[in-house]
């Protein structure tokens, strides 16, 4: 509302003093305002690629289309105040009508230019009270984190609806939509000054674009990406299926860790998705430079609404991201974060005859049409034409890929799994990096080093940590941790880093020990290929009367191959452990099949740090 009222009042307050100063001298003001304006959205993009070079990024565009329009305008204007140093006498009616019409048309358009740059600046999606697309602010969600008690969560959504079909809440004055139609026009290929590229091949809706460069970041955050460092890598792919999963309706134990909640402990079940008659699904991936993350944080912050692509006089925005075979949804405002210099393949539902040189090539024949670009949050922007389009089949995996997703996060099992794989609820995944036990077990000992045996329980210590561990289910839990001395760690070897990644059994398994013959199948992959063995294992367990147990395997010189539990117990939850080297990216948890064929248990995204 804020917002309107000072265009309203700025737009009166120029026809006012238009009326005062005369029809002649409103009249070339108004011509002066026009070619000032055309100029300035001309060539504004054009400036700031020659000249700034990524300095002042987020404010550069605002600042030279401001400048741009004011320079253009007072050197008209002054020019001919030089040549015509007289006013020019109309009929009084002609000219007290006449002025502040033509005032009317100059404060369209030099109003307009500000409110341009006003939504092009690195703000909220809300500017003095104004949203072009509906907001719901202040929005309240319960998130639930693994080991923490829940959360209130205070968040603003988009309404992604009214966003991607260009359902805008307009200015009263819609001042900028009056600049950015008269460009187009102009500009397009039969316009007047049509100089070869039109606007609406560039920018086929710039007022959604520049609204979506404002969603889905925090506060601080980079709004733009320098185009010489981030960048796509390589060719396009695409696909006629991908299976996938909503990432904020992924469950926890007590609640959601995402903002759209299916229900407690659900997740939405979702079928392969499959595009629109006359689309395919094309994937792209994208590369992060470090010199586009955010000040002190190494990641770069990016909402899908600041990426698109465009063909044929249409925005195209990501549906989502691809990882590990699986379309990982997103809403156009959604936050996400990736590691700097990592890359993303990022997914697009296209039109083929907007974006396919030739829709009716054969697979290998397919190319993307000339002039389809891929824009990433403003200044990054990248040329597809001509592009190979490979099937999905021959996208490979590389070293630093994903986005960074919560640790809950999951992707539906198989239906053709294997038998490892069966035996765990979705949801498994969880990971952390600590060497912690979770719990303190008494030991008989007080010293830094030593060995024992008490009640079920083996193991050896080393600077007050366990170097070897194992338990049987033999005393309750309680009983474990009773005593005057006790540890609560694990020894990890220099330069090494423990991971601990958490399971959750199916209970309605005839054989509910399976996993415990074959620790060594289930195994995390690091980004380049590596495969890592369980070091051990912690799994609490259950008797028929409720009791509470513990088998554990540990061992710091040597893989866990099993572990032994007793069938007439229950596991309840799995902690495998393994030991990584610092500062490795851990990109899957993964089985290994009967037939050797390895299955995405958890895709991930972390570094063991």
């Amino acid at each position: 509302m804020l917002f309107n009222i000072f265009v309203i009042a700025l737009v009166a307050a120029i026809v006012y003093f238009h009326f005062l100063q005369g029809l002649f001298s409103a009249t070339l003001s108004a011509i002066f305002a026009i070619i000032a304006a055309l100029v300035a959205v001309s060539f504004h993009e054009t400036v700031v690629d020659l000249l700034l070079k990524g300095k002042l990024a987020d404010q550069a565009h605002a600042m030279i289309l401001v400048a741009l329009f004011a320079a253009v305008y007072l050197i008209l204007r002054v020019l001919f105040d030089q040549l015509v140093p007289g006013n020019v006498r109309f009929p009084v009616l002609v000219d007290k009508i006449g002025a502040p019409v033509m005032g009317l048309i100059a404060a369209f358009f030099g109003v307009g230019i500000l409110v341009l740059a006003a939504q092009m600046l690195p703000m909220g999606p809300s500017i003095a009270q104004y949203r072009r697309f509906p907001m719901e602010f202040e929005k309240q969600a319960k998130i639930k984190v693994p080991g923490k008690q829940g959360q209130d969560a205070v968040y603003d959504v988009m309404d992604s609806k009214a966003f991607l079909a260009d359902d805008a809440q307009r200015l009263i004055i819609p001042v900028d939509d009056i600049v950015l139609g008269l460009t187009a026009r102009v500009s397009d290929r039969d316009g007047s000054l049509s100089a070869g590229r039109p606007l609406l091949d560039v920018h086929p809706d710039y007022l959604q674009e520049l609204f979506g460069q404002r969603v889905g970041l925090q506060s601080g955050s980079k709004h733009t990406a320098f185009g010489s460092k981030s960048q796509v890598v390589g060719n396009v792919f695409t696909t006629s299926e991908l299976q996938q999963v909503d990432p904020e309706s992924a469950p926890v134990e007590g609640g959601c860790i995402g903002v759209r909640p299916v229900g407690q402990g659900k997740q939405k079940d979702l079928a392969p998705r499959k595009p629109q008659k006359g689309y395919h699904f094309l994937i792209v991936r994208v590369h992060f430079s470090r010199d586009d993350a955010d000040p002190k944080m190494s990641v770069v912050a990016f909402s899908p609404a600041s990426i698109r692509l465009v063909a044929n006089r249409t925005n195209y925005y990501p549906i989502g991201s691809y990882e590990a075979g699986t379309l990982f949804l997103s809403q156009p405002d959604d936050m996400q974060f990736i590691t700097q210099d990592y890359s993303a393949d990022m997914v697009f539902e296209v039109r083929d005859e907007d974006v396919l040189a030739d829709p009716k090539a054969t697979e290998k024949d397919r190319k993307i049409a000339r002039g389809v670009f891929v824009e990433v949050k403003r200044l990054a922007r990248f040329d597809l034409g001509d592009t190979r389009v490979l099937d999905v089949a021959q996208l490979e995996p590389a070293e630093n890929m994903g986005i960074m997703r919560k640790v809950a996060v999951s992707v539906p099992l198989p239906k053709e799994a294997t038998v490892e794989t069966r035996e765990f609820n979705e949801g498994s995944g969880c990971i952390q990096a600590s060497a912690d036990l979770g719990l303190g077990l008494a030991v008989d000992t007080n010293d830094s080093e030593g060995k024992g045996s008490r009640g079920g329980m083996d193991y050896a210590l080393k600077n007050r940590r366990f170097i070897k561990l194992q338990v049987v289910p033999q005393s309750t839990i309680m009983v474990l941790g009773k005593g005057e001395a006790s540890v609560n760690a694990f020894s990890e070897p220099d330069n090494m880093k423990m991971v601990q990644v958490a399971l959750r059994p199916r209970g309605d398994l005839p054989n509910k020990w399976a996993w415990a013959d074959n620790l060594r199948a289930i195994i995390l992959v690091d980004s380049t290929g590596k495969v890592y063995e369980p070091q051990g294992v912690i799994a609490k367990v259950k008797n028929r009367t409720g009791q509470e147990f513990m088998v554990a395997q540990y061992d710091v010189d040597k893989p866990a191959r099993s572990v032994s539990g007793e069938k007439d117990m229950a596991p309840t939850d799995i902690t495998l452990l393994y030991l990584i080297p610092s500062n490795t990216n851990i990109k899957a948890l993964m089985v290994v099949g009967a037939d050797g064929k390895r299955e995405v248990l958890q895709p991930l995204q972390f570094s063991a740090q």
